[in-house]
């Protein structure tokens, strides 16, 4: 009963033609109906028109670091910068290879191809370009980027201060995020074991 169904439904819209670039759409009881398809949409006039997913922000190129979005008919592409391609799958934009910045020379940075041979190091929070090795360093006493022993805490516990990344440090900056940082086992100056 289930597959005669669906071939049956499937058969409604064998036999409507619908006016380009409308597709045909099972409504259920009502049979069928003419709708646009994805990309497009009807303004009140019967006529498909393109929807500009990028002036609606619909498209997700803003996420992408470097990228801006570019409408296209029923669609939209994140367009790179150059020496750099969209990737679909990651959803980035990846240095060409021959790029300044293949090799990825600003590991604690985003990479900004200037020319041929020419990059320069945009650091993330809390690392700073240093001249002298051309890269991104720690920036000195920063307790994201070191070890560093709790007020009120042992010796023995001095090496279970925190650490986070510069990597979550930026996804927080580029997406807006808030983040916390907490001390696991710890709860207000105790060990969980001593509460």
């Amino acid at each position: 009963v289930g597959s005669f169904r669906l071939v049956r439904e499937r058969g409604r819209c064998a036999a409507v033609v619908c006016p380009p670039p409308r597709v045909c759409v099972n409504a259920g009881l009502d049979g069928t109906r003419c709708d646009c398809p994805p990309g497009y949409q009807d303004n009140g006039d019967g006529l498909c028109r393109d929807i500009d997913e990028c002036a609606r922000g619909w498209d997700g190129c803003s996420y992408v670091v470097g990228a801006t979005c570019e409408n296209t008919v029923g669609s939209y592409t994140c367009k790179c910068p150059e020496f750099y391609a969209f990737n679909t799958t990651t959803r980035r934009c990846d240095p060409l290879e021959g790029s300044p910045c293949y090799a990825n020379p600003c590991r604690d940075g985003r990479c900004v191809a200037l020319g041929d041979t020419l990059f320069s190091c945009r650091c993330y929070p809390p690392y700073t370009f240093d001249e002298t090795t051309q890269t991104c360093v720690p920036t000195i006493n920063t307790p994201a980027v070191s070890r560093a022993p709790q007020p009120d805490r042992d010796e023995s516990s001095a090496n279970a201060g925190w650490l986070i990344s510069a990597a979550v440090i930026a996804a927080g900056l580029i997406l807006g995020a808030l983040i916390a940082c907490s001390c696991l086992g710890w709860r207000r100056r105790k060990r969980l074991a001593e509460t």
